[in-house]
């Protein structure tokens, strides 16, 4: 679900800056997901008559369910990883003097705001949307299951990625749908996605393709 943003004459360059990469990476994410809240929105404005907020969004204890699963999304990952580290899984790279600059922030800031369009859309289509309105007409843990087998099949597209972790991805969208039910609303697992992608992408830098912490060499 990503555009071209060549189209847009904000293409990754080599030698762009990070801040002009990370806009491009972000339109990318914005103009891909955004459409989904669109969707949603006029669906439940015309047809289903009911405001955007009954699908977990309502303000009352918002803050600290934000806060909740933000401290959420950057412990899981940071245990793993230390858990991985201990037993020998992780190999840190080495890096050149002079790569990693401040002006390499701007691009983990502008990305951060795409992220967080992407992961607040999966949210919503799959846990608030999906998961109540099977369960409506069918017994909960069945929407649940079929809510967690559309959020994990797509995910091959995004790359090179086998079964198990499709069934990885199936079994995790299986505990924030019960997550979500638990907490009764979506904003700790909106703010769980986008801490979790910082977490992984920025701090510790394991996704290939997006050096956010790096300046363009």
């Amino acid at each position: 679900m990503r555009l071209q943003t060549r189209l847009l004459g904000i293409a990754a360059e080599r030698n762009a800056s990070p801040e002009r990469s990370g806009l491009g990476t972000a339109l990318e994410d914005v103009a891909g997901f955004a459409p989904l809240f669109l969707f949603l929105g006029v669906w439940l404005r015309f047809f289903v008559r009911r405001p955007f907020r009954t699908l977990g969004l309502e303000r009352h204890g918002a803050g600290a369910k934000v806060l909740r699963g933000a401290l959420f999304g950057f412990v899981v990952p940071a245990a793993w990883v230390a858990v991985a580290a201990l037993l020998g899984g992780i190999e840190r790279e080495a890096i050149r003097p002079g790569v990693i600059r401040w002006s390499a922030l701007g691009r983990v800031l502008i990305v951060a705001i795409g992220l967080l369009v992407q992961g607040s859309a999966d949210e919503a289509l799959f846990r608030g949307w999906m998961v109540p309105k099977i369960g409506a007409r069918h017994r909960i843990w069945l929407s649940i299951l079929r809510s967690a087998i559309a959020f994990g099949l797509p995910h091959p597209l995004d790359g090179d990625r086998g079964p198990l972790f499709v069934l990885n991805v199936g079994l995790f969208a299986v505990f924030l749908a019960v997550y979500v039910l638990l907490e009764e609303g979506l904003w700790g697992v909106m703010a769980r996605h986008a801490a979790y992608n910082r977490t992984q992408f920025s701090l510790f830098g394991f996704d290939p393709t997006a050096e956010e912490t790096r300046a363009a060499p």
